[in-house]
């Protein structure tokens, strides 16, 4: 588990500032500050975590711009969901299925689904020419408990391409665009979108930023400035008894 460093005057400050001696506030505050030196969903955090499987995990995210924000993370560091085994493929889908129904049964909506995916199939350490760029990256599917589409922010930006399921999504990234940097969004009714973003010039916290500007909460885009900590306990409270009895009931268990 990670702590606060001795001697992070900037971490301890943020810690107080975001909130107060607390124990989500203590843990988290390291990497807004950066002083984290491993990657972060890798080497995660247990307290945020609401479900753990084989290959994948459920976790709070840090920068809530809604209650209830999750994303789903293989437990190998993959750069995209599109250089997902196939084994890790079908764990993300069920956890995909299962937390979109903890959000109706808790939020009363099925949220949407948003992604960044990374050139390569980068795992840590593997420094070559084609993902170095990208290993740097863990790829984590982001969930989040709203109806809100930002697909017309995206059209703006780059070519959309529909596409029915992971699967789809890494054949059309390996025929269409080379293996390229994509965004991912997936509607509340669970239709699937890709825009190919080689070359494109965007914000960091892009994807973020449309969700939460749509919501009419734009500064909450920025995690670091907005990790929304007072949000992460009442959301665990809310979603860890209906994820895992939704998780016992497919029979999956680590």
């Amino acid at each position: 588990m990670t702590q606060l460093s001795e001697g992070s005057a900037g971490a301890e400050q943020l810690a107080l500032e975001f909130g107060g001696r607390t124990h989500y506030g203590q843990l988290i505050a390291p990497y807004l500050t950066d002083d984290v030196r491993s990657c972060s969903f890798c080497d995660y955090l247990h307290p945020l975590v609401l479900l753990e499987g084989r290959f994948c995990y459920l976790t709070l995210a840090i920068g809530q711009i809604v209650r209830g924000y999750a994303q789903i993370c293989p437990y190998a560091h993959r750069t995209s969901a599109a250089a997902l085994e196939a084994e890790e493929v079908s764990e993300v889908l069920t956890m995909k299925a299962l937390v979109r129904k903890a959000f109706v049964t808790v939020y009363g909506s099925r949220g949407v689904v948003i992604e960044n995916g990374r050139p390569a199939p980068a795992r840590w350490g593997a420094a070559t020419a084609a993902n170095a760029r990208s290993l740097d990256y863990h790829t984590h599917i982001h969930c989040i408990p709203a109806a809100v589409d930002i697909r017309p922010d995206l059209r703006r930006v780059a070519t959309e391409y529909a596409v029915g399921s992971m699967d789809d999504l890494r054949a059309l990234r390996t025929e269409t665009f080379a293996g390229g940097p994509y965004m991912f969004f997936e509607t509340v009714e669970g239709e699937g979108y890709v825009y190919p973003i080689d070359g494109l010039d965007l914000p960091s916290q892009f994807l973020r930023t449309c969700v939460a500007r749509r919501l009419g909460v734009e500064e909450r885009g920025d995690w670091r400035r907005h990790p929304g900590m007072e949000m992460i306990a009442e959301a665990r409270r809310e979603l860890v008894p209906v994820v895992r009895v939704l998780w016992e009931q497919t029979g999956d268990q680590r």
